[in-house]
């Protein structure tokens, strides 16, 4: 019997290597995704101009802009947006 098992043919799925590798492979593609999707850097922009049309606010580094900003930013300044009523001035 322990011949019948050593003639077997090992399959590449079932061997050591092949478990060892697969782990090896996710866990660099963890630290890769880690390191591309936790990090802060600041964007340059070519202009002053581009910097302030396209740049961040900074506000989404914690928790974004908080909530109660964009629920009253349409009574107060409704001048500045589309004739819609409610969140629907920022297409929400």
């Amino acid at each position: 019997m322990p011949t019948e098992l050593a003639s077997r043919p090992k399959c590449c799925c079932c061997s050591r290597r092949f478990w060892l590798g697969a782990g090896l492979l996710l866990v660099l593609i963890g630290l890769w995704a880690y390191a591309r999707f936790t990090r802060d850097v600041p964007v340059a922009f070519a202009s002053d101009e581009d910097h302030f049309k396209y740049g961040s606010t900074g506000g989404e580094r914690d928790a974004g802009i908080p909530y109660w900003v964009w629920k009253a930013l349409p009574e107060l300044f409704p001048e500045f947006l589309p004739e819609r009523s409610g969140l629907s001035r920022f297409c929400f």
